[in-house]
């Protein structure tokens, strides 16, 4: 098989060697001269297509697909070695001599990069645009096939043998191929456009150059113009993997809530070490039993780089998940939720979160320790921190709206005329605060709402609450309930009642103890009135309307309102009762805490 090379070997050779060793010295020589300068010497792997555009005697231009695959060393910041291929296709044309060409090519060259953003502006790893410049050599394989423009006949090529005597200009009958060799001097610019630490986008324009002392690319020989090659323009993206660069920036500023003198003890760094590493972890004072919220996590660690892991211990009954948020490899195993980095990102300031969910869990206040692992210097060192946090029953919410539903339907029972008097031993109250957990004193309570008559202290399924007046009919307490919202300011005011001193889970329970029990609901329309389904009610900013729709997957609109110190959250409108009832019950399937509401003029009662 005959070899059609353009370059002698020793040509190739001497070239070659020149591009290898003449970066490596260089490199060396700059090493020597400055032994912090970043570590530069990371691999990248790039893949890209576009477009190849031949030129030379069959000369009307006419693009050409193609793509290639390449793999580069970073020895310099200045200087990469590439190693490339590309396989594509070519095809040219002249209507003055009626033909024109096509092959397919594959190309493999060695090639130095140059980057000319460094080598003006200096190593600066945080730029988006980097411009380089490349050169190099390779060997093109080909075979081309010259047809006529007029009857597409085949008259010639290279690369072909005939079954008897090899090459012959009337070889269409052959079935026998061979791909000849070219050499060639690649020779280009391009760019890198930084996406992230690991990703670039490239663009890149190189001419290929076929030395014209053999005139074979396109299959036409014609001494008048010679220069014969092709030009290749692609779109790619580059990944690095190795030791990246990072630029080494001062520690951010921290103000923190400690004096620094604790901070400096909590992180027991060395003395002459002036990084400041500080973990802040942002959760919840209070949480609901059954309910989910995020931990977000501030790390202020400076200058560090290398591995990293951020740790917190979660109380049995805590579940921690990933998040779109989370920032950082996360697991969760033996209550043990773990951010985890094999290099840190070199931003100062790092963001992330996880979501944790409340489940069988009791009621009380917990402890939530983490720590932050890195290394320094080559010490690993550990920042300690917690939080803490207090668990509350999910009924909080539910109790105390139900009563005020509760209320809310013995008022429609109730008609115009005063409710006859119920027998001795049913004292009505109106109910102006309760405490979880906690109390506090009924005359500071009578004097923050500017209270006449006593405050009555009691205890009812783990709640301080607080009631004022005393009164034998419904109609009495309900009157007062009204003055203590309008004149008194307490916004969520209602009816308790009580049967021999002991308080009654709810309003519907004096049904049970009267003899004389209030007639039937009237779940005809009323003007103005509306009725709600509440399904969730949260301290403020905790959740919004469309987390709970598709928490519970409820396509109806949500409705949020802010009443007594909580963010409420309603669905439905119904002008009556039954109704209202109705949808309670497909409500319950997904929130069984979920219960009636009642507004006048949409005004929440």
């Amino acid at each position: 098989m005959k070899n059609h090379f353009n370059f002698s070997f020793k040509a190739i050779s001497i070239i070659l060697s020149f591009l290898i060793v003449f970066p490596l010295l260089i490199n060396a020589q700059s090493t020597n001269n400055n032994s912090k300068r970043p570590i530069q010497n990371y691999w990248s792997i790039n893949a890209n297509i576009g477009s190849n555009l031949f030129y030379g005697d069959l000369s009307k231009m006419e693009n050409q697909w193609a793509y290639g695959l390449s793999i580069s060393k970073k020895i310099s910041p200045i200087f990469s070695l590439n190693l490339q291929g590309l396989y594509g296709t070519l095809k040219g044309s002249d209507k003055t001599i009626g033909q024109y060409f096509e092959t397919e090519l594959f190309e493999y060259n060695l090639n130095v990069k140059v980057d000319i953003s460094n080598l003006i502006g200096g190593l600066n790893p945080d730029r988006t645009f980097n411009f380089y410049f490349l050169i190099g050599a390779g060997i093109s394989n080909f075979n081309n096939e010259r047809y006529t423009i007029i009857g597409d006949t085949l008259v010639g090529g290279n690369g072909h043998f005939t079954q008897k005597d090899g090459f012959d200009m009337s070889f269409g009958l052959s079935e026998n191929k061979f791909k000849t060799g070219e050499g060639i001097i690649p020779i280009g610019l391009g760019c890198d456009i930084k996406l992230s630490k690991r990703f670039d986008l490239n663009i890149e324009s190189t001419l290929r150059g076929i030395n014209p002392s053999n005139d074979n690319l396109d299959g036409y020989i014609d001494n008048s113009n010679s220069v014969e090659g092709y030009g290749y323009t692609s779109v790619g993206i580059t990944y690095k993997f190795g030791q990246v660069p990072k630029r080494v920036r001062p520690p951010k500023e921290i103000k923190p809530e400690k004096p620094a003198e604790i901070i400096a003890e909590e992180i027991k760094v060395d003395a002459e070490t002036p990084i400041a590493i500080n973990v802040v972890s942002e959760i919840p004072d209070s949480v609901y039993q059954n309910s989910e919220f995020d931990i977000k996590i501030q790390l202020n660690k400076g200058a560090i780089t290398g591995k990293g892991r951020i740790q917190q211990t979660l109380p049995f009954g805590f579940t921690a998940m990933k998040t779109d948020e989370t920032n950082g490899e996360f697991t969760f195993k033996d209550q043990v939720a773990s951010l985890s980095w094999e290099e840190l990102p070199d931003r100062p300031v790092l963001a992330s979160s996880f979501k944790v969910k409340v489940v069988d869990i009791k009621s009380s206040g917990y402890t939530i320790p983490g720590i932050f692992l890195y290394d320094e210097n080559g010490t690993n060192k550990i920042h300690q921190f917690k939080n803490k946090t207090f668990v509350i029953e999910q009924i909080v919410v539910a109790e105390l709206e139900e009563e005020v539903v509760e209320e809310v339907v013995t008022e429609e029972v109730v008609t115009t005329e005063s409710l006859t008097e119920v027998k001795s031993g049913i004292e009505y109250r109106v109910q102006v605060k309760a405490i979880y957990g906690g109390k506090d004193s009924p005359n500071r309570i009578a004097q923050r709402y500017n209270l006449t008559g006593p405050v009555y202290e009691d205890f009812h399924n783990g709640y301080t609450k607080y009631s004022n007046g005393s009164f034998k009919t419904y109609n009495e307490a309900n009157t007062h309930k009204t003055k203590l919202r309008n004149e008194n300011k307490v916004d969520g005011a209602f009816v308790v009642a009580f049967n021999n001193g002991n308080r009654l889970n709810s309003l519907k329970d004096v049904k049970h103890i009267q003899q004389d029990s209030p007639e039937k609901f009237d779940k005809t329309y009323q003007p103005g009135i509306e009725y709600r389904i509440q399904i969730a009610a949260f301290s403020k900013g905790k959740t919004t309307p469309s987390l709970l729709s598709n928490h519970y997957n409820i396509t109806e609109p949500i409705r949020e309102e802010f009443h007594s110190g909580l963010n409420k959250y309603t669905v439905g409108s119904f002008n009556n009762y039954s109704k209202a009832k109705s949808h309670l019950i497909q409500i319950k399937k997904v929130e069984k805490y979920a219960f009636i509401v009642k507004y006048y003029d949409g005004v929440r009662q």
